[in-house]
């Protein structure tokens, strides 16, 4: 087994020619945790306030990201951030995938935010449906699994 330096903060353990895309994987893990980080430090990219005093602004599993932004300059302010990170890293938003959801108040928005689709039906992330009816909520979450 030998060990191979793929960045300065990673380190990557390659067991044969077979196993580049594992040396890939751990880039791109650790080049999406850099990505988090330059969202939630950036002072022009406000997130929504938590009940324990803390800022929400992105949230991140596996390959998917999901930003909680607070207004559409946050919005613009944090997709910068990924565009910069992208000409870098080449992992970009995939645009067919990525929709906005409306939360509180702008729940009734009909706005394209940045030209992101903003679908009537619930979104489902990372296997939970996000909805503003509690009733197709319950439906989606609940009913249909028991």
């Amino acid at each position: 087994m030998a060990l191979r330096q793929c960045t300065q903060e990673t380190v990557c353990i390659i067991k044969d020619s077979a196993s580049f895309s594992y040396c890939t994987y751990v880039l791109r893990i650790s080049g999406q945790w850099f990505l988090a980080s330059k969202v939630r430090h950036d002072e022009f990219c406000r997130g929504i306030n938590l009940p324990n005093n803390k800022e929400s602004k992105i949230s991140q599993f596996a390959d998917d990201t999901t930003l909680i932004v607070n207004e559409i300059d946050s919005l613009s302010a944090a997709i910068s951030i990924i565009n910069s990170f992208s000409k870098i890293s080449r992992l970009a938003l995939n645009q067919q995938k990525t929709k906005a959801l409306w939360i509180g108040s702008n729940k009734q928005n009909k706005n394209r935010p940045l030209g992101f689709e903003c679908p009537s039906e619930p979104l489902r992330f990372l296997g939970t449906y996000l909805s503003h009816k509690e009733e197709e909520h319950i439906k989606k979450n609940f009913s249909i699994k028991i």
